[in-house]
C-alpha cells in the first residue's frame, strides 16, 4: 500500500511539474513575441519617422510663410499708425511750445 501511495505521489508531482512548466511557457511565449515584434518595429520605424519629420518640416515652413503673409499688413498698418501718432504728438508739442 505504501508503495502504491509513493508511486501515485511521484506521478502527481510529475503531473504538477509538467502543468506548471506548460503554464510558464505561455508568458514566456508572449514576452518572446513582444521582443520579436519590438525588434521588427525598431527596424521598420526609423525610415517612416524620418519621412514624418520631413513632412512636418514642410508643413511648419508653410505655416510660417502663411502666418508672415497674414501678419505683414497688420504690422505695417500698426507701424504707420504709430508714426502718424508720433508725428501728431510732436506737432502738438511744438505748437504748445510756440503758443
Amino acid at each position: 500500500m505504501a508503495e502504491t501511495i509513493s508511486t501515485l505521489a511521484d506521478v502527481s508531482t510529475m503531473w504538477l511539474v509538467c502543468l506548471s512548466f506548460i503554464l510558464c511557457l505561455i508568458p514566456l511565449a508572449i514576452a518572446g513575441g513582444m521582443v520579436f515584434g519590438m525588434r521588427k518595429l525598431l527596424i521598420a520605424l526609423p525610415p517612416i519617422l524620418q519621412q514624418g519629420q520631413e513632412m512636418m518640416a514642410k508643413v511648419g515652413g508653410g505655416v510660417n510663410r502663411f502666418s508672415k503673409s497674414i501678419a505683414t499688413p497688420f504690422i505695417a498698418t500698426s507701424a504707420f499708425a504709430s508714426r502718424v501718432r508720433g508725428t501728431l504728438h510732436s506737432l502738438n508739442q511744438m505748437i504748445r511750445r510756440k503758443a
